[in-house]
């Protein structure tokens, strides 16, 4: 392959990248947070085959297993890891770092909770 043709591919993926942001940003323009939350949910599913579940704040609120919340971090951090550089290119990695960082926090206040409940009895 020459020079030039790698060039004109390279330039080909950048402008379609670039494109495809725009798509994103105009889905995420004036919505209510539970619409971004569904629309986050197909955007991630379209994009990558591996996306962990898109928890809505409030049902990550009900969440009091920690085994299920220790699951879905894990999950998140692995899907975060590994695919970091689309996440970036695409300008989704803030709304999937504030479903991670809700799910850890709820994870600290469970564990805290736990904590309390043991030392009262």
């Amino acid at each position: 392959m020459n020079s030039s043709k790698i060039v004109r591919e390279i330039r080909y993926l950048t402008k379609s990248i670039n494109n495809q942001n725009k798509l994103i940003r105009q889905c995420f323009v004036k919505m209510s947070e539970n619409k971004r939350t569904s629309d986050l949910r197909i955007v991630l599913k379209i994009l990558f085959t591996d996306s962990p579940p898109v928890i809505e704040q409030d049902i990550i609120n009900r969440l009091t297993d920690k085994s299920v919340l220790q699951k879905l971090e894990s999950k998140y951090d692995e899907f975060i890891n590994k695919n970091q550089d689309a996440l970036f290119s695409h300008e989704l990695i803030e709304e999937v770092l504030v479903i991670r960082d809700n799910i850890l926090l709820r994870l600290g206040r469970v564990t805290r909770s736990e904590k309390i409940y043991a030392y009262s009895l």
